[in-house]
């Protein structure tokens, strides 16, 4: 595991807002060079706007208090930022399935759409969309994150979860064989300015 991920980070500022399970991956998530991500059904949650996360919060935790539903956006909110700012690149993989879903309504997915296309604007973000058209693919319906650091802090891991717990595959074997899914993925997905038309698609659908 990379150094640091259990130490105190600026996340702990926001008291109650991440589950115990997931600090040890926002750590990691932190001082990482580069992280490539594939989701099925949503929107990864680095790319996720507010009111995107807002409303997926809300459906999945409706008597979470207000307050801790705002920490939870701050801390959403502040690893966007710092994704952005600390220049660490992400790969971004997506199924055609979780720009479709209408999440929100559709001022809230329109705003989201919009997001996934203009990030693409960032030199270090790639955004891949799978189509619908592709079929049966590699890693349908198991989505992961693999963490890749720089050379003097830790191996690559893959990262999954559940609803309540996460789990942390570093053997190389495992790695390797994320990193080949993956990049199947990538050779399957729609290239990125394809990508960003299919999204553009998706946007315009909402108005019809």
């Amino acid at each position: 595991m990379a150094r640091g991920a259990n130490q105190r980070g600026w996340w702990q500022s926001y008291k109650g807002a991440v589950p115990r399970w997931f600090r040890r991956y926002v750590g990691l998530e932190s001082a990482a060079a580069e992280i490539r991500t594939y989701e099925t059904e949503l929107i990864p949650g680095l790319l996720q706007t507010a009111d995107y996360a807002h409303t997926l919060i809300n459906s999945s935790n409706p008597e979470m208090p207000a307050d801790e539903v705002a920490n939870r956006l701050k801390v959403r909110t502040e690893r966007q930022e710092r994704l952005l700012n600390d220049g660490a690149r992400l790969v971004a993989v997506i199924s055609e399935a979780a720009i479709r879903r209408m999440v929100g309504g559709r001022a809230v997915m329109s705003d989201q759409l919009e997001l996934l296309v203009d990030v693409q604007q960032q030199a270090q973000v790639e955004v891949q969309i799978v189509p619908c058209s592709a079929g049966a693919h590699p890693g349908a319906g198991f989505p992961f994150v693999l963490l890749r650091f720089p050379d003097d802090v830790a191996p690559s891991l893959a990262y999954t979860e559940s609803l309540t717990s996460a789990a942390y595959h570093d053997r190389q074997a495992d790695v390797e064989t994320y990193t080949v899914v993956f990049d199947r993925l990538r050779a399957t997905a729609s290239s990125p300015a394809e990508s960003a038309e299919l999204i553009r698609r998706a946007a315009r659908d909402l108005q019809a």
